[in-house]
């Protein structure tokens, strides 16, 4: 896989530091972890070429990863009730854990203590979370036919009705906010449809429909021009966003797909599926099909839970819910399997959720017994 990094590193830099300006904007300068000057000075810009990716501006290895563990994230406040969702600020190492215990909490991951910032309390358990608004909001939703907004700056919880949306389910199971700000996708079990809210009215706009449910989460396109989803059948949908129109139908090899997600970079598509497959298909333009994967990874046993690239699209992750260990790593270029880990001493239990930081230099993986694993990853310099 090539990637233009002189071509990312800058437009990383102007994102990060329009998105810092805006941020201690809102919230206000006293936040230590929204203060970070992204602009350093004129000789540390002319050493970022790499460093603002978070990588030494090299390959990383495959066959063997080193990784090393570190306290959990959350080990001052596990999630009593299991972890259902878990998100990296785009800026900071400020990892966001929500579950059933109704908490949302924002945790400053520094690798030693990993303190509490601040925590929300829910009116119901959360199933699904994300940042929005530059990062300085948290949308979730759970069990309500309604929706729901963390102000990060107030600490206040907005919840958000309508009743286009009221009569399709009395519980969301997914809440996916579009990349370019634009939209906010909702998803509730067994459906054919994802249902469309503006982010500015927070109101129904429309839905998409297809032929089958899903069960997968839908994914949006780094630049939001386009949102993918899967059907019980196996059938990918992608969906142009300015036009709201589907232009691709693919097989996805026929099965039952769990979980899909599009890489950082737009290069992959990686599909998850019931019998623990994993395909991984070059990304074509919208309009044309998928085509065959170009690798198919066999090494999960059960049932795909999710799917998580690294920043810079060398890792994939993936992973199931359905027995404790079931985690993989793979080296994105040549598609293999990283051997070393998990191995037999490493605490793996039943892995709900993961993510990577915003430069990958941290993964967190949450589990259905309360904690968040953290490991550091030194390939990546900066966190």
């Amino acid at each position: 896989m090539w990637v233009d990094e002189q071509f990312l590193d800058a437009e990383t830099e102007q994102i990060e530091l329009r998105l810092r300006k805006k941020f201690a904007r809102r919230n206000g300068v006293n936040k230590a972890w929204a203060e970070e000057d992204a602009q350093g000075s004129d000789d540390e810009s002319l050493m970022r070429s790499s460093s603002v990716m978070g990588h030494s501006g090299r390959g990383i290895p495959s066959g063997i990863i080193t990784i090393e563990k570190l306290p959990d994230a959350n080990r001052e406040h596990p999630s009593k009730n299991g972890v259902k969702a878990i998100k990296y600020h785009p800026l900071n190492p400020l990892l966001m854990v929500a579950g059933n215990d109704r908490f949302i909490r924002l945790f400053q991951v520094d690798g030693v203590k990993n303190p509490l910032v601040h925590q929300v309390l829910s009116p119901y358990g959360v199933l699904s979370a994300n940042y929005y608004d530059d990062a300085t909001r948290i949308l979730f939703c759970g069990n309500s036919p309604n929706f729901f907004d963390y102000d990060i700056r107030s600490g206040s919880v907005s919840e958000y009705k309508d009743h286009n949306l009221a009569q399709k389910t009395d519980k969301w199971q997914h809440i996916t906010p579009s990349t370019d700000g634009q939209y906010l996708a909702l998803q509730c079990k067994n459906s054919s449809g994802i249902s469309l809210v503006s982010t500015k009215t927070k109101r129904w706009i429309r839905d998409l429909t297809i032929g089958s449910d899903m069960i997968a989460k839908c994914v949006f396109s780094k630049d939001g021009t386009q949102l993918a989803c899967a059907s019980k059948t196996g059938m990918i949908y992608r969906w142009d966003m300015r036009t709201m129109r589907c232009l691709d139908r693919s097989n996805d090899s026929h099965q039952l797909t769990t979980c899909l997600q599009i890489s950082n970079t737009g290069n992959y598509m990686a599909t998850g599926a019931d019998n623990g497959i994993v395909n991984v298909y070059r990304a074509p333009e919208l309009g044309k099909s998928l085509g065959q994967p170009i690798k198919t990874l066999d090494n999960l046993v059960q049932s795909v839970h999710g799917l998580a690239f690294s920043h810079d699209d060398q890792i994939l992750a993936t992973y199931s819910d359905k027995d404790r260990g079931l985690l993989r790593l793979f080296h994105t270029e040549t598609l293999t399997a990283y051997s070393n880990w998990p191995n037999k001493d490493t605490s793996v239990g039943l892995v709900s959720c993961l993510d990577f930081s915003a430069n990958s230099g941290y993964l967190s993986v949450g589990f259905t017994g309360g904690r968040v694993s953290l490991y550091r990853l030194p390939h990546y310099q900066k966190a």
